[in-house]
């Protein structure tokens, strides 16, 4: 009777699990119906936490965004209840785009949480998640280093003990040991079924890291078809998740495996695929390894002019790799030159205060000698503290100034890269070499432009022009001609003695291409240069596309992301929001007038 009873609670207690699970959302439509309708904070953030790690696949910038959207209410709401779930998944994705520098601060964040909560457990994860970010990068010691420190700590599951093991195996160069413990952690995941609603959303990812892992420990020992078969099986599993992420990484790993077997045409045609998937999920770090991959290509082909494009294009993605840590090195100097003004402006007021009561309490001469010396001192602070501040003004201009020209490449959106490099790769394939050879001239041409005009503080105007035609040219050709342009000069202007910021118009220019014509089908850009005031270029950039409603109700929400960063930086260059203005004409398309601060260099 004891025996039924227990199995009749086991059975229930199933049973109300298995309901719990069906009962979380298990897509990002039954997510978004839920965010609409629930208002409780913990619930929102675990919604959120479960989309980010769904859309991690395809849209890691999405990803990101909804992540620190959920961090943000946890802060707000003062909930403690998923600030370690919250903070891996952070560092999980910074670290898939390559950003290995802000993962680890997510992740150290993450330890020092556990530390003052005195969590072991968790202690121990953080560091592995630590010592995992370094074997990413075959840092070898650092990562033996902080994988051991985890394993003092505490005991960490059978899963992650494999794995380790597996990792040092194949860095000790043991590979068929590797292989071994790898079938181990191989089978542990795709058998162990999830006990929770976290780790069925976890349960597709982990599998297909394993899997290609495992594929990885067969290049290494360079059983290559038994690597492919297990590329194989972790594409199959990428495809029905949507896993463009693991698609570039495979797709490049096969395509090394083609031209280690001398078969450039699959080689090339891996690589392709990689860049494609890279693109599509918006991934800067596999855009640079895909890069990579075709230098690697074409050099062996012997297409060097190919090659160079493609080194080229490796040095402007390089700089959008880094433009979010740059970015967030920008915000923080500011925050602490606010602080570090709020600070002065406090001890300043402190001192005048001092000084007031001083003042009113004078009864003696030796009273009034004090406040003579008081008054001194104080004056000589005060000169002392106002150049400190001169001082530390200057290197903040100048320290800011440094941050942002180097953020300026950034702007050049990875996506134009990829659709102007695919179109050439195009163009030779249905063999139209002599147009092919023309875009090549043009592309090459304004790539060694932008990388020559992001490292001054000011170009020309017909530098800018010059830059501004040939961008023009190839999104005209990536649209089939169905994109026109006009660029116009007042006759007063001297373009050629008139200097300018570089890389101001570019970003307005591709957002009226982007979601202005091309949503249209086809359309007219108009850049007029129309006149200087007050040392100001008025400039005008018009569209006559769909318009910003229209825009806003269709636009892609990736494209939106790059957009707002490379114009929100554009807008601060030129002093803030009032320099630019933005008008939906009635007629339709869109017109914005930009003031440029220039200066006349004879």
């Amino acid at each position: 009777m004891k025996q039924l009873k227990r199995k009749i609670l086991v059975l229930g207690y199933a049973a109300l699990f298995t309901q719990s699970m069906h009962a979380q959302p298990t897509s990002i439509e039954e997510i978004r119906l839920q965010l609409d309708t629930v208002s409780a904070d913990s619930t929102r953030i675990q919604l959120l936490w479960a989309w980010s790690r769904m859309v991690t696949t395809s849209n890691l910038d999405s990803a990101l965004t909804i992540i620190d959207t959920a961090i943000a209410i946890r802060n707000t709401a003062g909930y403690s209840k998923y600030d370690y779930r919250l903070l891996i998944a952070q560092g999980m994705i910074h670290s898939m785009m390559g950003e290995y520098t802000l993962a680890q601060q997510s992740h150290m964040n993450y330890l020092k949480l556990a530390e003052q909560r005195n969590d072991s457990a968790h202690m121990a994860l953080a560091l592995m998640n630590i010592a995992g970010l370094y074997y990413n990068q075959n840092d070898t010691q650092a990562y033996e280093t902080y994988a051991a420190k985890s394993f003092a700590i505490h005991p960490v599951s059978p899963y992650l003990n494999l794995l380790h093991r597996a990792r040092q195996a194949a860095f000790r160069g043991d590979f068929e040991l590797a292989i071994e413990l790898g079938r181990k952690v191989y089978s542990k995941s795709v058998n162990t079924p999830p006990k929770n609603w976290n780790q069925q959303v976890n349960k597709p990812l982990q599998l297909t890291a394993i899997t290609g892992r495992m594929a990885d420990f067969f290049v290494r020992a360079e059983q290559y078809d038994s690597a492919l078969v297990y590329f194989d099986r972790c594409m199959h599993l990428c495809i029905k998740q949507g896993n463009h992420r693991m698609l570039s990484i495979i797709q490049g790993s096969k395509g090394k495996i083609y031209l280690q077997q001398g078969d450039l045409t699959k080689a090339l045609e891996a690589f392709q695929s990689s860049l494609y998937h890279g693109h599509v999920v918006g991934s800067k770090q596999q855009l640079l390894e895909g890069y990579n991959n075709m230098v690697y290509a074409y050099d062996t082909l012997g297409n060097y002019q190919m090659s160079r494009l493609y080194m080229d294009s490796i040095l402007l993605v390089k700089d959008a790799l880094f433009s979010v840590a740059k970015s967030r090195q920008i915000e923080e100097l500011t925050t602490r030159y606010e602080t570090a003004k709020k600070d002065q402006q406090i001890a300043e007021l402190e001192t005048e205060n001092a000084l007031t009561q001083i003042e009113s309490s004078k009864k003696n001469i030796w009273l009034w000698a004090i406040v003579s010396i008081t008054c001194g001192l104080v004056f000589m602070m005060v000169v002392l503290s106002r150049t400190r501040k001169r001082r530390r003004d200057a290197m903040f201009a100048q320290k800011r100034a440094e941050l942002e020209q180097q953020a300026l490449r950034a702007q050049m959106n990875p996506h134009f890269l990829f659709n102007a490099l695919s179109n050439l790769q195009s163009l030779y394939n249905e063999g139209q070499v002599e147009k092919a050879n023309d875009l090549m001239a043009d592309f090459g041409r304004l790539l060694r432009l932008i990388l020559e005009h992001t490292s001054q503080q000011c170009i020309s105007l017909t530098e800018e022009i010059e830059a501004l035609r040939l961008y023009l040219n190839i999104e005209q050709e990536r649209l089939d001609d169905n994109l026109r342009y006009m660029i116009t000069l007042d006759e007063h202007i001297d373009a050629d003695a008139l200097m300018m910021p570089p890389l101001v118009l570019q970003p307005f220019i591709e957002n009226a291409i982007w979601h202005g014509i091309a949503p249209k089908g086809d359309g007219t850009v108009q850049v007029a240069f129309q006149s200087v005031i007050n040392n100001k270029l008025i400039c005008a950039v018009q569209d006559d596309g769909i318009g910003i409603a229209a825009s806003k109700a269709k636009g892609s929400n990736k494209h939106k992301t790059h957009k707002s960063k490379g114009i929100a930086l554009t807008t601060e260059r030129l002093g803030g929001e009032q320099a630019i203005v933005v008008e939906e004409l009635p007629e339709g398309g869109t017109k914005i007038t930009l003031q440029i601060p220039i200066e006349y260099v004879y």
